[in-house]
């Protein structure tokens, strides 16, 4: 079997323009949206690296979990530098936790939480939420109930007993 070198050639630098286009994106060349630096000046000193998923860069972060007030939630996010910032994210497309493999909701995390989010480059959002914690999920058990009404009844006649001494004393001075 003869070798063509022409289509040798043109096999290598066809391979080669791919791996140069698939190159992976550093968190230098991130080109972060002006709303996103509105709203966090520093991101770019929060990125751990960058992932593409279906074509767009994501920026992936750590944080701890602060807590949630109906769709906000708050998280203290580790920046590269040691130094830890609270912001607040508004939750508008329903995100769900990925915690040891399990999903959980937002309420059944403690504050304190570590986990590890993406947000895009182009809008200030939490696009995914990974954790390798596990989340204990407790269900409160509903308590017995050994209390009736009688003590209340009881009580309510002996005030009115009570009620009616107290009449029966003003009618008589």
């Amino acid at each position: 079997m003869e070798r063509n070198p022409l289509k040798l050639i043109a096999a290598a630098v066809c391979a080669m323009s791919m791996t140069a286009g698939a190159q992976a994106l550093e968190c230098a060349d991130v080109e972060w949206h002006p709303d996103v630096l509105a709203a966090y000046p520093e991101a770019s000193q929060a990125c751990l690296e960058v992932v593409e998923q279906d074509g767009k860069p994501y920026v992936k972060m750590k944080a701890q979990y602060e807590g949630i007030t109906g769709n906000r939630v708050r998280l203290r996010i580790h920046e590269n530098d040691g130094d830890r910032i609270i912001k607040t994210f508004r939750l508008q497309n329903p995100v769900t936790i990925t915690a040891a493999g399990e999903k959980v909701n937002w309420r059944d995390l403690y504050s304190g939480y570590e986990l590890t989010f993406m947000i895009p480059s182009d809008r200030f959002e939490l696009a995914q939420v990974d954790s390798d914690e596990v989340v204990e999920v407790v269900a409160v058990e509903e308590l017995p109930k050994t209390a009736s009404v009688w003590p209340l009844v009881g009580m309510m006649g002996l005030s009115l007993l009570g009620v009616a001494g107290l009449v029966r004393r003003l009618r008589r001075s």
